[in-house]
């Protein structure tokens, strides 16, 4: 599949553009428009050039059924106030919506209804991927944030149109690959977050390439528990226990030296120094963060770094006070930035972080992509970009 700056033709064409506009949403409309501007480059230059534009995207996860709430109704204003254009909700799922589309000109955006409204999105539905493409001439895929899903929307459609890669995914894509191919050394990652399904293998293969992997968050506790430490009612998931017991053989991989164990309200919190005791925690404690003297040990790693990846909060910095390390991680990735230093963070959570301790443009590179960056750099194909290669 080419990019769409490398000579495809848009003139007069209706164009069906994959985007991620699975953004927060209230009463009172968009609350974030990051992933709004982040496909504002693709959209624009497809209108530029004489294309005119329909967007496909999904809303929360309705799981198949027609969920008003989840409406991609919701995003008009939001898209009509970044582009100054005229936007037209389509409901592909009315007998009449091709010809909507058909009526559509130049001067408007068209935006399909939810896709996830139908089961044959997730299940990658032939029948479904065939009735999206049926009024379009082209096909752009700029979703990065959801290419590691074969969904309809994503590898069905390239099936039925001419099909390229929008500008944001080449750009995702030229960041992140050469920290699989020859990061500026040394090159220091930072895995943090909760869910340890997804970090297992990112973990093992950037134990293959980064010279230091410093290790936080909620997967710290099953790394611990599979070394046989007793972390009370820290999160942890039992089922990946055998697997967790590997890192700990693995060269390069950072465990916290010292943990912040509390209550989830913020109360009762203390150290705990990981080599003083097998008993971290009682029955009724948890463990929220890594301790002051693992965020000394990081924040040397960052400032010696030549480049810094980071995906996951190192502890549940919603509640002080275990916002400490998440916090002086921020700080420290900022100043590497300023300092010349490469550096590039993904994911909510970790995105979430830094615009919290506003340093949300303090980074080389921010990929609106958590679970595909992390696919990606697990040495995994992306279904959404294989598809049509």
């Amino acid at each position: 599949m080419t990019y769409i700056d490398e000579g495809t033709q848009f003139v007069g064409k209706r164009v069906l553009v994959r985007v991620d506009l699975n953004v927060s949403i209230d009463a009172t409309g968009v609350t974030e428009i990051a992933k709004l501007h982040a496909a504002q480059e693709t959209i624009e230059y497809i209108r530029k050039a004489g294309g005119i534009v329909t967007l496909a995207t999904h809303l929360g996860r309705p799981k198949g059924e027609v969920v008003s709430s989840l409406s991609t109704s919701m995003l008009v204003p939001a898209i009509e106030k970044v582009f100054g254009a005229q936007v037209i909700h389509i409901d592909q799922f009315e007998d009449d919506w091709q010809e909507q589309v058909s009526r559509l000109s130049d001067a408007q955006i068209g935006v399909l209804e939810n896709v996830q409204f139908s089961p044959g999105e997730v299940d990658n539905s032939k029948e479904y991927a065939k009735r999206l493409a049926a009024p379009f001439d082209l096909f752009v895929m700029d979703c990065f944030g959801q290419s590691h899903r074969a969904y309809a929307s994503i590898v069905g459609i390239p099936a039925y149109l001419p099909s390229a890669m929008g500008l944001l995914v080449k750009k995702e894509l030229l960041e992140l690959k050469p920290l699989l191919e020859g990061p500026k050394k040394p090159f220091v990652a930072i895995i943090g977050g909760a869910k340890m399904s997804t970090k297992l293998p990112v973990i093992h293969e950037l134990s293959k390439r980064a010279d230091a992997v410093v290790l936080g968050g909620g997967i710290v506790n099953t790394v611990l528990a599979a070394a046989g430490y007793k972390i009370g009612a820290s999160i942890c998931d039992q089922s990946l226990i055998r697997q967790a017991k590997k890192i700990t053989t693995l060269g390069r991989v950072l465990m916290p030296v010292d943990v912040i164990v509390g209550k989830k309200d913020g109360s009762g919190h203390k150290v705990v120094r990981v080599e003083e005791t097998k008993v971290l925690c009682t029955e009724e404690e948890m463990i929220l963060d890594i301790g002051p003297e693992s965020v000394r040990i990081a924040e040397a790693l960052v400032a010696r770094a030549g480049t810094i990846l980071w995906n996951g909060a190192l502890g549940y910095f919603e509640q002080e006070p275990y916002h400490a390390a998440t916090q002086s991680l921020v700080l420290a990735i900022a100043q590497a930035t300023e300092a010349g230093v490469h550096t590039v963070i993904g994911g909510g959570e970790t995105l979430q972080a830094m615009n919290l301790w506003s340093a949300a443009d303090a980074v080389s590179f921010a990929s609106t992509g958590g679970g595909a960056m992390l696919t990606l750099l697990s040495g995994k194909t992306l279904p959404g970009i294989a598809q049509g290669t």
